[in-house]
């Protein structure tokens, strides 16, 4: 009897392909036949707009399987970074951080425009959250966030959180600002902080730097006198540096006294014997600079 070929007949491993399993043949339809070539022409259209429609069909289910999830690439960018959360209201310096911090982390993630306060808004929690709503009703219309400039954001945090008496405050407190016992660096973080609320007294950076100079301590102040300074950040580099060699000279001057009082401690001892440790006590408090 001879075997009737089917789809597996030259390739045993048929049942094994993944293409034959998704794709099935499509039936075989007979041609019209006697009809005029206008006939053949619309039943050559018909049939692959069917066959068309069949693997559109097959295709979609794998397109749709594959779709992702729309993710704020923006917002997941800026949770990254950690903002901190700003919850209740604090000190003037606590406010200015936040905002500072805000803005470098929108910077450094190149935040669009129209992101900014959403984004800021984000991090913002509690009271101060509920307070920023009553704002938005009130100052914006209820505007979304998306269309608020981050300027007038920041000009009606600022007027809440740091009024005008608190900033005339923090104004005074500059003018009377010096290092006192701080060392230069914690001198020269209060004096940034301050200067913020400062900006109708330092208009230029020579204003800055006499202002800064005026604030040092004499031993510091006095050596940088003579030098007139444009660069705020070369003159905080000399004045720490002098500082440095100041605190080298001291500790030289510190060592050189506990050798001399180590020396004239063993030379007591040699020639007054065992009990020499309570004389010495004496003679250092007698005589503390004796040679």
């Amino acid at each position: 009897m001879d075997h009737e070929p089917d789809a597996t007949d030259g390739n045993t491993d048929g049942h094994n392909d993944p293409i034959s399993r998704e794709v099935p043949t499509l039936p075989s339809v007979a041609q019209p036949t006697g009809g005029s070539s206008t006939t053949m022409d619309t039943f050559n259209q018909m049939m692959a707009a069917v066959t068309h429609l069949i693997q559109h069909s097959q295709e979609q289910p794998q397109t749709s399987s594959r779709r992702e999830p729309v993710v704020d690439k923006y917002l997941k960018i800026f949770q990254d970074m950690r903002p901190p959360l700003f919850t209740r209201v604090g000190e003037p310096v606590d406010v200015e951080n936040w905002l500072l911090r805000v803005e470098k982390i929108l910077e450094g993630m190149q935040c669009p425009d129209e992101r900014r306060v959403t984004l800021a808004t984000f991090a913002l929690d509690g009271e101060v959250e509920r307070w920023w709503r009553g704002q938005s009703l009130e100052k914006f219309r209820g505007r979304p966030d998306s269309q608020i400039l981050w300027e007038d954001f920041v000009k009606v945090f600022r007027d809440w959180f740091i009024p005008p008496s608190v900033r005339s405050q923090m104004q005074e407190r500059f003018l009377r600002l010096v290092q006192g016992e701080r060392t230069v660096m914690q001198y020269e973080s209060e004096f940034t902080t301050l200067s913020r609320y400062a900006s109708p007294f330092i208009t230029t950076t020579e204003d800055k730097c006499q202002k800064f100079l005026a604030g040092l301590r004499d031993a510091i102040r006095q050596p940088l006198l003579p030098f007139t300074f444009d660069d705020y950040a070369v003159l905080v580099e000399k004045a720490r540096r002098l500082e440095i060699d100041f605190q080298a000279v001291q500790k030289m001057r510190d060592f050189q006294q506990k050798r001399k009082g180590f020396e004239r401690t063993r030379s007591f001892q040699t020639h007054s014997g065992g009990s020499s440790v309570k004389k010495t006590i004496i003679d250092l408090a007698l005589f503390p600079n004796h040679n």
